[in-house]
């Protein structure tokens, strides 16, 4: 998982995927929580991730894949926060 540029030409304002999938994050900022949309992901401002989306029929759900990707990744993070400096 790597930051790239979504739509803010002046930096990075999101993650690519390996699979190649790109979502938004604010500030980088990835949260997961009951009260962060509708899937629990939280984009780090007032926004979710869009992980499934039954109103796009040409939306392409994450895989098994790229969810165990994002998570894999944050739990590095945690584990990294945990140990502190």
């Amino acid at each position: 998982m790597q930051r790239c540029t979504i739509g803010e030409p002046s930096g990075l304002d999101g993650y690519r995927l390996s699979s190649g999938r790109r979502f938004y994050a604010h500030g980088g900022i990835i949260g997961i929580g009951p009260d962060c949309g509708h899937h629990g992901l939280s984009e780090g401002y007032d926004g979710g991730i869009v992980v499934e989306c039954d109103w796009d029929p040409d939306f392409l759900p994450w895989t098994p894949a790229e969810r165990a990707e994002l998570a894999d990744e944050m739990i590095r993070r945690w584990t990294v926060f945990r140990q502190g400096p």
